[in-house]
């Protein structure tokens, strides 16, 4: 395309150069301008080729622009969402930290009830074996309440004996 350009200047140099009397050069001239006519149409087509196919590189240029903004558009979209997805990665991670750190908390705190739960039955089991001793001593003195009084009831009678015996006496 780029070649065309000197080659028409040429042809219409040609063109205007002066013509001879003679009809051989009439004909030749007729053929040459035939020719040269042929070669103007073809130029002429070749032109318009060359402006369609430069429309269709503008268009393609155009499409190329639209795509690359498309795709710096998406760029934009995958750098967002990366970064949002950094952000839930890290909540995630502050999410299980404390989770960690809860699970310990638990483990400590179950460590200390099974503790206190293990002093409340060996307290229940003291206080069990401490109501059974207070019920065995309860009987012992029941017991011995009902001996003492068993006893004072004999030393009544005999103090009764005892006293009668003297007045006897």
């Amino acid at each position: 395309m780029a070649g065309v350009g000197p080659e028409l200047a040429v042809l219409a140099h040609i063109r205007r150069s002066p013509q001879n009397s003679s009809s051989s050069t009439k004909s030749a001239n007729q053929t040459d301008t035939k020719e040269l006519d042929d070669i103007s149409q073809e130029i002429t087509q070749l032109q318009r080729e060359k402006y369609t196919l430069e429309q269709d590189i503008r268009d393609k240029e155009e499409g190329i622009r639209q795509k690359n903004n498309e795709v710096q558009e998406m760029q934009c979209d995958l750098d967002r969402e990366s970064s949002g997805l950094q952000d839930l990665e890290s909540q995630k991670q502050d999410v299980q930290d404390r989770m960690e750190e809860k699970d310990q908390q638990r483990n400590k705190l179950e460590g200390m009830l099974n503790n206190v739960r293990q002093k409340c039955q060996d307290e229940s089991t003291l206080i069990s074996s401490l109501q059974t001793q207070i019920h065995s001593q309860e009987s012992d003195i029941h017991t011995q309440e009902d001996e003492l009084n068993r006893t004072k009831s004999d030393l009544n009678r005999l103090q009764q004996d005892e006293t009668q015996l003297e007045q006897s006496l």
